[in-house]
């Protein structure tokens, strides 16, 4: 909170900033606030927690390719050959497809996964509200304080010019 009312304070005073609105300064809040960073990261991590669940409930793909090389001949006991060598190949596919009709186990990790996305899209909701609310505290403490700083520099002013009409004893 200090750090963000000290960054905003020296932009205004820097005059990088000069006729910032509230608006302006909580885009760039978003674009380089570390909390609000994490917290985008982690909405974006939760929101994977819903595929993950849901591919319990898909069938499962696979495919195979076999190919092999043989080589027959056949001979006699007594070692005579019948038929000279036979060489071929012979080739093999398959897909299987796989789907269990009902598994609770897989339900109930979807049913977890769908909350845990809504806690991720929670708390990233969370992150957004804290960080409205640290930038436009900062935003007003810094307007209160320069409200302050100008109202100091007009009583010094105002008891400059008339100072020198009072007299103490």
């Amino acid at each position: 909170m200090k750090k963000l009312a000290m960054s905003l304070a020296l932009l205004m005073a820097s005059g990088t900033l000069p006729a910032a609105d509230l608006l302006q300064i909580y885009r760039l809040a978003q674009d380089n606030d570390p909390n609000f960073a994490a917290a985008k990261a982690t909405l974006e991590a939760g929101q994977e927690k819903g595929p993950q669940g849901l591919a319990g409930l898909l069938p499962m793909i696979g495919a195979s390719v076999d190919r092999t090389r043989n080589e027959v001949e056949v001979t006699t006991p007594a070692g005579a050959t019948l038929q000279p060598k036979t060489k071929y190949n012979s080739h093999g596919y398959g897909i299987s497809l796989t789907q269990p009709l009902f598994r609770w186990q897989n339900w109930a990790a979807y049913g977890q996964s769908k909350l845990m996305v809504a806690q991720a899209e929670a708390n990233f909701v969370q992150a957004r509200q804290d960080l409205i609310l640290r930038v436009s505290q900062a935003y007003f403490d810094l307007l209160y304080a320069e409200d302050n700083a100008k109202a100091v520099q007009a009583s010094k002013k105002a008891i400059s010019r008339h100072g020198h009409h009072y007299r103490y004893p």
